[in-house]
Order: C-alpha cells, then sequence, then structure tokens
C-alpha cells in the first residue's frame, strides 16, 4: 500500500500555497441566520472541518443576491452587511493553517421564491 504523502503534501497555485490536497467541497448546510448572516453555527461548523485538516475549505452555495436565494439560511454577499460574518469565517480557517474558497451561487430561473411570483430571472 502506498503512503498518503502525495496528498498530504502542499500545492501551490499561482500565488497561492494550499498545506495539502485535502479539499472539503461545499455542502449546504442551512447554518446561517435568517437574514443570511454568517451564524456561529456557521463558524463553529467551518473551524470544526479545518481543524480536521482540510487544506482547502469551499463554502457552501453563497447567494448573490437575495432573489437567488436556493433555500432559507444560505450566508449572502450581495451587501457590505455581510463582511464582518464572512472575514470572521475566512479567520477561522486560516488560523488553523487552511485555506478557503467561496462557492457563489445565483439559482435564475428555478428560484423557489421568484417561482411563486411567477418572475424569472435568465431564460
Amino acid at each position: 500500500m502506498k503512503t498518503l504523502e502525495h496528498l498530504l503534501s502542499p500545492i501551490t497555485i499561482r500565488l497561492l500555497t494550499i498545506p495539502n490536497r485535502l479539499v472539503m467541497p461545499p455542502m449546504g448546510t442551512a447554518l446561517g441566520n435568517d437574514d443570511s448572516t454568517v451564524s456561529e453555527a456557521n463558524l463553529a461548523y467551518i473551524k470544526r472541518r479545518a481543524q480536521g485538516g482540510a487544506g482547502l475549505i469551499i463554502t457552501e452555495i453563497t447567494e448573490v443576491h437575495p432573489l437567488g436565494s436556493a433555500s432559507p439560511r444560505c450566508i449572502g454577499v450581495w451587501d457590505d452587511k455581510f463582511i464582518p460574518g464572512l472575514s470572521k469565517l475566512a479567520d477561522v480557517v486560516h488560523v488553523q493553517g487552511s485555506k478557503i474558497a467561496m462557492q457563489l451561487h445565483h439559482t435564475g430561473r428555478e428560484n423557489y421564491l421568484l417561482q411563486k411570483k411567477n418572475k424569472a430571472i435568465g431564460p
């Protein structure tokens, strides 16, 4: 059986060095606050994954517009009010030596909020 040396070794992509090749993919948690800000539960969830050794953590879907929500309690990024919580989210990951990326999202015409009102964004 081969060792996991390669998997656990750092990788550099341009100017970003990721401490290992373990990536936590985006997973919906619905842990955000009702106003789409980052919650204490979000912070605890992400911190635990960083402590577990993931070199790169990709956030769950992050709404780019209030009408682009896939489900309730997703985190948002369309307003400056989100900056403090998102900064804390990045900080809890960076303290563990990991890196973080954000998955941006908009549901477009598949949006459940807009379907109820017969309004579509997109073709």
